[in-house]
């Protein structure tokens, strides 16, 4: 029973097995082993084994004899809400696991193996090898290897033990294997071992790396006995014949061999396959596909080390190479995506005729491999388990950590034609859209009022949310304009000058003294009129852009920049902060005076347009900027000693804030809500306490999430959404209001850059996300709803209402 998961007051009994020689999982007495807690303040053991949750948080429980012990991870309570990054891995590390590379080991006395620790199915995962990031290593038996506490195993003696890897609550055991070589060819069998060639090398296969007893042999090869040349930039380092019985092992073994004199200590080398990747006949074309790399050690030998690269798990003509010049080598690497059964993944370097042959879902999920020189282009071959090849070229982008880059998304269907996808737009499954001042509102009035008659028309679209309040701080009203010109106080203050400002910046020129929500009114009202027996069933939500952001000139930045403080020494400053985002400033939200002209804001808004808008939207710039927190300090006596110090200071004051704005929407009839990123973002960056303003009922309207992630994204797309939402379902599960608010999710058409300008997601990248989370089927655990329509909000997808957005799906060769 690993891993217990325990709430306070509960109790479990570990049960421990022990093997041995004669006979394996023999269930141990208590009176054999001594228990030990590390954290008995959250959970005890006592003698008998038995587990108490006290207090949430984690533990590890150890049970040992002599020097043998064998531990586990505990965690008491929920999962705690994540307030910063590192808090979000190991959140994501419970919810889905450790991923340890390489999963089972087999060592010589004296090697050396260092192990990689990432999440389980996440592409691009964070590292957490390193102690110093929370991961934690326990040996089984101290008498076979020795672990760093950043997973450097050392092999000690010959024997059998295991390491324990633990991340908060998340563990993984990797067995490892200590064997004296056997001289090759030899028999292992399933549980692996060591076999030396002649020439020093060794081949290290893992437990469980065999299903059956196999011979295997490793024999050098001279330069000469290659049957494929060299690829040009790449220097020969060795060679040899692989030999063992079967296609390939289910793990990848790790070897040893004899470096060339002269090669130095921590050159990189590489190991090519010679195999064959077919074209789009299905004619297979010769080539070296890379399957690992290795470091030149001390001790003259090389060692293989894997990830980023899949690793040999196949018998077969191997070369080893080191790319020359020694800084001429660069990794490619490749996200991809595609819809269809595939038997096979290859990726060619067009020029240096080498490449790399995956089966997906197996030990990488990224394609990689070095070439040695610079590369525009990749072709990617998909071998589909029916059907031709289906060949495309991909264009390679160098990044700033030295390494090439590409991504697309394979569509079998749409080979030849570049994938369009044809259909409706906008997708049929996505239900609402937000429109900002600066986006898709900024149009003629005659554009903007048939884009609103479209919506109305589109029965496929529920909800809208229009801006009240821009990113630039100017309201809904058309007497709010940002001003022609700075006063002369803020010249004197250093605060920028506008001279000309434009529809950018201000509302919209074409609103001919209406406001965005009059207009839609009007329409909605045409359409009513037009359709008595079935009137719009549309909701329409008030977004708040910009509370805690505003240009100079705004009302909100007037009257920040008028603010004054009581504080000792801060009489000087006023509630325009230096911190800005956006090229825009922040604003001390905890002002009074800032707090009472935004709830003014939200009360004249209501005032008009309560009939139409039941619900209001902060976003995430309704908070303080991490970033500016020490101009905060600077600005407030905080108590010396109060819980959470300065930060659980300004979060309890802008809840405290958001209360009151809350008790104003409250007396209207309308809900308040919130859109903002992932729990760890929104408290970390932006000092949202997201988890007590949902828990205590203040955003009783909805909670939306913010996750915009391109088509090279989706499994961390995936990831997040599926982590987040659980975790938003888990605090709701909390609040004891009896007002609950509903889950959304905003998805953006841009996600990233390249090259300074947006990534934009095609048709297909957005259906696929939008089908994912509509046609998800809850695993053990989760507990969150799967969304509708509605639920799903088309990010400032105003053009793309009436207008299909640019195809970027890869064009197939």
């Amino acid at each position: 029973n690993r891993n217990p998961q325990l709430y306070a007051g509960d109790s479990t009994e570990l049960i421990v097995l022990g093997d041995f020689a004669d006979q394996k999982g023999v269930v141990l007495p208590d009176s054999y082993l001594t228990y030990t807690s590390l954290n008995p303040g959250v959970a005890p053991i006592d003698a008998f084994g038995k587990v108490t949750g006290l207090a949430d948080g984690t533990s590890i429980f150890s049970a040992s004899h002599n020097n043998i012990q064998a531990v586990t991870a505990a965690r008491v309570g929920e999962m705690p809400i994540p307030a910063n990054d590192d808090e979000w891995n190991a959140l994501l590390a419970e919810i889905y696991g450790l991923d340890v590379y390489p999963q089972a080991v087999t060592l010589t006395t004296g090697i050396k193996r260092s192990l990689l620790v990432g999440i389980e199915g996440l592409t691009n995962s964070p590292d957490l090898k390193f102690g110093s990031v929370g991961t934690r290593y326990f040996v089984s038996n101290p008498n076979v290897l020795q672990v760093n506490s950043d997973g450097v195993i050392t092999a000690v003696g010959e024997g059998i033990a295991s390491v324990t890897v633990i991340d908060g609550g998340a563990e993984k055991v990797v067995p490892v294997r200590v064997k004296t070589p056997l001289m090759g060819p030899a028999i292992l069998g399933v549980d692996g071992g060591v076999v030396q060639g002649s020439d020093g090398s060794k081949v290290m296969v893992a437990p469980s790396a065999l299903k059956q007893d196999t011979t295997f042999g490793i024999t050098s090869l001279s330069r000469e006995s290659l049957s494929l040349p060299i690829p040009a930039g790449f220097e020969f380092a060795g060679a040899f014949n692989l030999d063992f019985s079967g296609d390939k092992m289910n793990q990848p073994a790790q070897l040893a061999i004899p470096a060339p004199s002269g090669l130095a200590v921590g050159t990189q080398v590489y190991f090519m396959r010679k195999g064959a990747i077919p074209d789009e006949t299905g004619t297979p074309n010769p080539m070296w596909l890379q399957e690992e790399s290795g470091i030149v050690g001390s001790d003259g030998f090389i060692r293989t080390q894997s990830p980023p690269y899949p690793g040999i798990v196949k018998p077969g003509e191997y070369m080893v190479a080191y790319a020359n010049p020694a800084n001429s080598a660069t990794l490619v690497k490749g996200q991809l995506t595609y819809d269809f059964p595939l038997a096979f993944l290859g990726i060619i370097d067009p020029l240096g005729n080498i490449g790399q042959l995956l089966e997906p879902d197996s030990f990488t999920a990224t394609p990689a491999f070095t070439v040695s020189h610079n590369i525009s282009s990749v072709k990617v071959v998909a071998i589909p388990k029916e059907g031709l090849p289906i060949v495309t070229e991909l264009k390679v982008e160098p990044n700033a950590e030295g390494i090439a880059s590409f991504e697309g998304d394979l569509t079998q269907a749409n080979s030849g034609s570049g994938g369009s996808g044809g259909g409706v737009w906008p997708p049929q499954d996505m239900g609402s859209y937000w429109f900002s001042y600066n986006g898709s509102l900024k149009k003629t009035a005659a554009e903007r009022r048939a884009m609103f008659k479209n919506i109305l028309e589109n029965p496929s679209i529920k909800k809208v949310y229009l801006n009240v309040l821009s990113a630039f701080g100017v309201t809904f009203k058309p007497s709010d304009q940002i001003k022609p010109k700075a006063s002369d106080s803020d010249i004197d203050n250093g605060i920028e000058q506008i001279e000309k400002p434009s529809d950018i910046v201000n509302m919209i020129s074409s609103l001919q003294g209406n406001d965005i929500f009059t207009e839609f009114k009007q329409e909605l009202q045409k359409y009513n009129n037009a359709h008595p027996n079935n009137p719009s069933q549309i909701q329409v939500v008030g977004w708040f852009e910009g509370t805690g952001i505003a240009r100079s000139g705004s009302t909100l930045f007037e009257t920040a920049a008028k603010a004054k403080y009581s504080k000792a020494g801060a009489q000087n400053y006023n509630a325009v902060l230096k911190k800005t985002t956006d090229g825009v400033n922040t604003l001390d939200l905890l002002h009074p005076d800032v707090h009472n002209k935004l709830k003014e804001i939200v009360s004249d808004f209501l005032k008009k347009h309560g009939d139409l808008v039941k619900n209001i939207i902060f976003d995430d710039r309704y908070g303080i900027f991490k970033d500016a927190m020490s101009e905060i300090a600077a600005r407030y006596d905080i108590p010396n000693g109060y819980t959470g110090g300065q930060t659980g200071w300004i979060r309890d004051q802008l809840t405290n804030n958001l209360k009151d704005i809350k008790n104003t929407v409250a007396s209207f009839g309308t809900k308040l809500s919130i859109s903002s990123h992932k729990f760890s973002w929104a408290a970390d960056k932006n000092n949202q306490d997201l988890a007590r303003w949902l828990q205590e009922g203040i955003i009783d309207g909805e909670y939306n999430f913010q996750l915009y992630k391109n088509g090279a994204q989706y499994q961390s797309f995936i990831q997040e959404y599926n982590a987040n939402m659980q975790l938003a379902s888990t605090v709701l599960s909390k609040n004891k209001t009896g007002v609950i608010p509903s889950l959304s999710v905003s998805l953006g058409y841009t996600a990233g850059q390249k090259d300074g300008k947006p990534i934009l997601l095609s048709k297909e990248d957005i259906k696929k996300q939008v089908n994912y989370i509509i046609t998800r089927i809850p695993k053990k655990g989760e507990n969150f709803p799967v969304l509708n329509s509605e639920n799903i909000l088309g990010f400032d997808y105003g053009n793309l209402v009436t207008k299909v957005p640019p195809d970027q799906t890869p064009k197939l060769a």
